[in-house]
């Protein structure tokens, strides 16, 4: 979920991501991501907010603009579309560089590898750590 201004939240138990090779001429802020098992909770502030989400290149992305009132909840639903089913293919997905400890300040279990790749919609990683 993104304010106008670039802000991005996300749920407060999420692993949070955020792309930090933006230009600061064009973003104020690094663009913002998290992953889920398909539904998250958020609290942000009263106003205007974009959400955009996919799974990978198996899935069309969709968007949805969502007005939130102060003490209101809204409900968005985005459907994902599946676009080809390359497994029943033969083609797994993978990400062959993930680092479960970054530069010692950012820290996640090994436990969690499943779920990272799950809410991915990946087959297998590559622990590097």
């Amino acid at each position: 979920m993104t304010r106008a201004d670039g802000r991005a939240y996300a749920p407060d138990d999420a692993w949070r991501h955020a792309d930090e090779a933006f230009d600061r001429t064009q973003r104020g802020f690094e663009y913002g991501y998290f992953h889920t098992r398909g539904t998250a909770d958020l609290t942000v502030p009263e106003e205007r907010c974009g959400s955009r989400c996919g799974t990978d290149r198996n899935t069309a992305w969709r968007r949805a603009d969502v007005k939130v009132s102060a003490g209101r909840t809204v409900t968005e639903r985005l459907v994902l579309e599946r676009v080809a089913d390359l497994p029943a293919r033969g083609w797994w997905s993978g990400d062959l560089h993930v680092h479960m400890n970054y530069g010692g300040a950012y820290r996640t279990p090994r436990s969690t590898s499943p779920s990272r790749c799950a809410t991915r919609n990946l087959h297998v990683i590559e622990n590097l750590s």
